[in-house]
């Protein structure tokens, strides 16, 4: 929030000097528009850190990244999981409360396979970003309820949907979460391209550090994550998951 706060000082102080000096009021308007798209661009990028400080790579030395899965648990979960297991690799699932609920056995399997468990809020509302401080705190305190019921012990971890932050969730979410976790790979395979693009996206530029993200609920997701597996094990990389990751900062 420290960002959010000194850029607004900033363009008000600004705006005003522009105002004041006699300049025309389109200088103004112009000022305001620059500081609006700012701030559409600070809200849609997780990793702006104007909000929240948010973890979108780690630090490693060795060939890892983290695949991360969203919207879950879902009726493909238990496939990723089979192919995770298979592999050898850890992932990091950040789950929906309604649906954890829902599929209780399938989130105990996330933590008992040595998963990371972590809050993707209560219900995924599309207008989440709107709600109100008390309404988002209210579904991130239900949801860790239920993640906490199964690691037995406090959940830190949250992802915002959509990568959304705004001074609401900042709000929302202070005095829950120590780690905001984002992704620096956005795979897009909740769009309509083919899992062969996805593929591609993902794997295109791969690094240590990297944190990937997929779906439960995308079309392609099995197909995908087993193709993905096999290229990672032939370029030498294994996936871990983020609570077993010692250095673990904020990016910003």
């Amino acid at each position: 929030m420290s960002r959010f706060y000194t850029i607004t000082l900033l363009f008000v102080m600004l705006a005003g000097a522009l105002f004041v000096s006699g300049l025309s009021v389109w200088y103004v308007t112009l000022t305001i528009f620059i500081y609006s798209l700012v701030m559409v661009y600070a809200s849609a990028y997780i990793g702006s850190g104007f909000y929240a400080k948010a973890i979108c790579h780690f630090q490693t030395d060795a060939r890892e990244v983290a695949i991360t899965f969203d919207d879950g648990p879902d009726e493909k979960t238990e496939q990723i999981l089979e192919l995770l297991k298979e592999a050898g690799f850890k992932a990091s699932f950040f789950c929906i409360g309604q649906k954890m609920e829902k599929h209780p056995r399938l989130t105990e399997r996330i933590v008992d396979d040595g998963h990371l468990l972590g809050n993707h809020t209560w219900s995924h509302d599309s207008m989440f970003p709107l709600f109100l401080p008390a309404r988002i705190n209210q579904e991130l305190v239900r949801t860790n309820n239920i993640i906490e019921q199964h690691i037995g012990q406090a959940n830190v971890f949250f992802r915002p949907p959509y990568g959304v932050t705004n001074p609401f969730v900042s709000r929302g979410i202070r005095g829950i979460f120590q780690k905001v976790i984002g992704w620096n790979v956005r795979s897009l395979d909740t769009t309509n391209r083919s899992k062969e693009q996805v593929l591609h996206r993902i794997t295109k530029n791969l690094q240590p550090g990297q944190i990937i993200l997929l779906h439960d609920t995308s079309q392609f997701v099995v197909q995908i994550l087993q193709e993905l597996i096999i290229h990672l094990k032939q370029e030498g990389y294994t996936s871990v998951a983020l609570h077993h990751m010692k250095d673990l900062n904020s990016d910003r």
